[in-house]
């Protein structure tokens, strides 16, 4: 994920967007290669992980954060204050996630 493109991003910044979109992509297909492919069990903070990072990716995106949703549930001026916020809780998350996997 490229945080240079969330810092201090406005709520609807569609670079913010496009980076909270790919490390969604990234940490959901490895949560479904662990879930799928590996043995039950296993990599369990992997898949924790992975799951925390897009969890508060998905918020941004039910909210229409960033313009990467196309419902907006809230008021314009709750989104202002919000969606930077979520950005900027989504960092920590992925830079979790990826000191948790191992890459071979």
């Amino acid at each position: 994920m490229d945080a240079s493109a969330c810092g201090d991003a406005a709520w609807d910044a569609v670079a913010c967007g496009k980076a909270l979109t790919a490390a969604r992509k990234v940490a959901d297909a490895a949560y479904a290669h662990i879930e799928g492919e590996l043995p039950a069990g296993q990599f369990v903070d992997e898949k924790r992980s992975a799951q925390e990072a897009t969890a508060v990716v998905a918020r941004a995106h039910a909210l229409g954060c960033f313009r990467m949703g196309a419902d907006r549930r809230e008021a314009p001026v709750a989104q202002r204050d919000l969606c930077p916020t979520l950005a900027n809780l989504t960092w920590p998350h992925w830079r979790s996630f990826r000191n948790t996997m191992t890459v071979t």
